[in-house]
């Protein structure tokens, strides 16, 4: 952003009647002016800002404020640990590398993207945020395990935590949740209240190294569609998994066999194999 163009924008938010700041890719943006007079403004973008250090509290008073994009915000380290604001429908603080706290959000949020910050964990009042559909936690090297609270979140579709390498656990999750992403975590096991996710389509555990064997109870998930076990080098015994489900993907695992009940997954479009060194027995049905 050229320079000379910022008292402009400062003009611009005394404005009113403004519903729209976008300011993303300016890199030469460090600090954000005063915003309590834009009363009606619904979206707000500084994604790419990289130089940008700091948003005032005065954000806290936008209250129809909808959407807020800081993506990218790489030296963003402070933020208001409140945002109270009712409007509040999505919070993108997605790779912002040095932010080490999550603020406090009202409950009508429906999508959080906290992936490759700092934070620690998640605040106390995450259980609370009822209309939460996705929770993206991907590559937080140093979150550790989720509140127990999670399970109060009967909105929750989508939770990543890809990446986050001290999570050991999952608590019990709510039953609308659909995709579970928890690749290269340090989880031992899968409890068994997964078999309660009925709604469960995909469930990605890609190099998930202590990891041993699925409960089971995810045989009895009918919407089961896709399984990722590659890299899961404790793996032994092939998962018992719904007739319908579509790709299953098992490359390194320690398996031996394929049972004969695999002739039964009708739906089945792809199996991985690869690098199964002890693998020796495939069903004649199988291939007939």
């Amino acid at each position: 952003m050229c320079l000379l163009l910022y008292p402009i924008i400062l003009f611009l938010l005394n404005l009113a009647s403004l519903k729209e700041i976008n300011l993303s890719n300016s890199e030469h943006l460090s600090t954000v002016p005063d915003l309590s007079l834009a009363k009606i403004l619904e979206r707000v973008n500084f994604e790419y800002c990289t130089n940008l250090v700091e948003v005032p509290s005065s954000i806290q008073s936008l209250e129809k404020l909808g959407d807020l994009n800081m993506r990218y915000c790489t030296s963003l380290e402070t933020f208001p640990s409140v945002i109270n604001l009712r409007s509040l429908k999505t919070l993108n603080f997605s790779d912002c590398s040095n932010l080490m706290k999550c603020p406090e959000t009202a409950k009508n949020i429906v999508y959080l993207n906290l992936k490759g910050t700092a934070i620690e964990e998640l605040p106390k009042s995450t259980g609370h945020l009822s209309d939460l559909i996705t929770l993206d936690l991907k590559d937080c090297k140093r979150i550790s395990n989720l509140l127990e609270s999670i399970c109060l979140l009967k909105s929750l579709v989508t939770i990543n935590l890809s990446g986050c390498p001290d999570i050991t656990r999952i608590p019990n999750i709510s039953g609308k949740v659909r995709f579970l992403y928890l690749s290269e975590t340090a989880i031992e096991e899968i409890p068994s209240s997964i078999g309660s996710l009925s709604r469960l389509s995909c469930l990605d555990l890609t190099n998930c190294k202590r990891l041993k064997n699925l409960p089971c109870d995810v045989s009895r998930l009918a919407s089961f569609e896709k399984v990722i076990l590659s890299g899961c080098t404790r793996i032994t015994r092939f998962p018992e998994v719904s007739s319908n489900i579509k790709k299953l993907l098992l490359d390194g695992t320690k398996i031996e066999e394929i049972p004969s009940s695999i002739e039964y997954c009708l739906e089945l479009e792809e199996l991985g194999l690869q690098n199964c060194t002890i693998f020796h027995i495939l069903p004649s049905s199988f291939v007939s």
